[in-house]
C-alpha cells in the first residue's frame, strides 16, 4: 500500500500529543473572572444608587421601609450567587481541561493506541477502502483503523457531552483528526454502505467536519459508489 499520505506540516513520524495550548485555557479563565468582577461591580454600583435615589425622593409606596443593612444584605446574596457561578465555570473549565489532558495523554501512555496511530499514519485511504471492498484488506490493518476511529469516536462523545474542552481538541488534534477523515474518506463511506448503517463513527466524523468548516476546509465530496477503486489484487 502506498505510504505518500502525511499530515501538513508533518515529518516522517506521526504526530503525537502536544504540550501547547494552556495559554489559550488561561486567558479564557482570567477574562471570565475579570467579566465576573466587572458584572459584580456593576450591579453593586446600580443597586446603590437606586437605594441613594429611593432615600433622597422619600418614594417608598412601593415597600415597607428599605434599610441600608437589608441593602447591603440584599447586594451580599446577589454578589454571592454571581460569585458562585464563576466558581462553577471555573470548576467545569478546569474538569474539562483535566479530562481532555487524559484523553491527549492516552495517545503517548498507551502503546497498543500509538501503534495504531502509527500505522494508520502511513496507510493510503483509497487502497484501504479498496481491499476492504475486495474483502481483501489485512486483518492487523483493520484492527489498527478500528482502534484508532473508536478512539476518535470517543473524544468526539466527550466533547459532545461536555467532558472535554473542543477548542483544546481542535487546537491539540483537530488537524490530524481531519486528515484521518478526510484520507479515509471512502474506506468509512464503504463500511457504513456494506453495514448499511451511515452512523458508524458519526460522532468521529461530525467532529472532523465541524473543524474543518472552522477552519474554512474543503470537505470530501460525496462518493455514490466505490465501484471506481481499483481493486488491490
Amino acid at each position: 500500500m502506498s505510504t505518500t499520505t502525511q499530515e501538513p506540516g508533518s515529518s516522517a513520524n506521526p504526530p503525537g500529543p502536544t504540550t501547547t495550548g494552556g495559554t489559550e485555557d488561561g486567558t479564557s479563565l482570567a477574562r471570565l473572572y475579570l467579566l465576573s468582577g466587572l458584572t459584580i461591580i456593576g450591579v453593586v454600583a446600580l443597586l446603590i444608587g437606586v437605594a441613594i435615589f429611593v432615600q433622597m425622593t422619600g418614594i417608598v409606596s412601593f415597600a415597607p421601609t428599605i434599610s441600608i443593612g437589608d441593602l447591603f444584605t440584599g447586594l451580599s446574596l446577589i454578589a454571592g450567587a454571581i460569585i458562585a457561578r464563576a466558581e462553577y465555570r471555573r470548576a467545569k473549565k478546569a474538569a474539562q481541561i483535566g479530562h481532555t489532558t487524559d484523553l491527549l495523554t492516552e495517545l503517548s501512555t498507551n502503546d497498543s493506541l500509538f501503534e495504531s496511530l502509527t500505522a494508520v499514519y502511513h496507510m493510503d485511504g483509497a487502497a484501504v477502502a479498496a481491499a476492504f471492498k475486495h474483502d481483501s484488506l489485512d486483518q492487523s490493518q483493520l484492527e489498527h483503523i478500528v482502534r484508532v476511529f473508536n478512539y476518535y469516536n470517543f473524544v468526539a462523545n466527550s466533547c459532545s457531552a461536555g467532558y472535554a474542552n473542543r477548542d483544546s481538541i481542535f487546537t491539540l488534534r483537530g488537524e490530524a483528526m481531519w486528515q484521518t477523515y478526510t484520507n479515509y474518506y471512502e474506506f468509512i463511506t464503504e463500511v457504513r454502505n456494506q453495514r448499511d448503517d451511515q452512523t458508524v463513527w458519526c460522532e468521529f466524523t461530525a467532529l472532523a467536519e465541524a473543524y474543518g468548516r472552522k477552519k474554512g476546509k474543503s470537505l470530501p465530496a460525496p462518493s455514490p459508489s466505490n465501484d471506481s477503486l481499483p481493486s488491490p489484487i
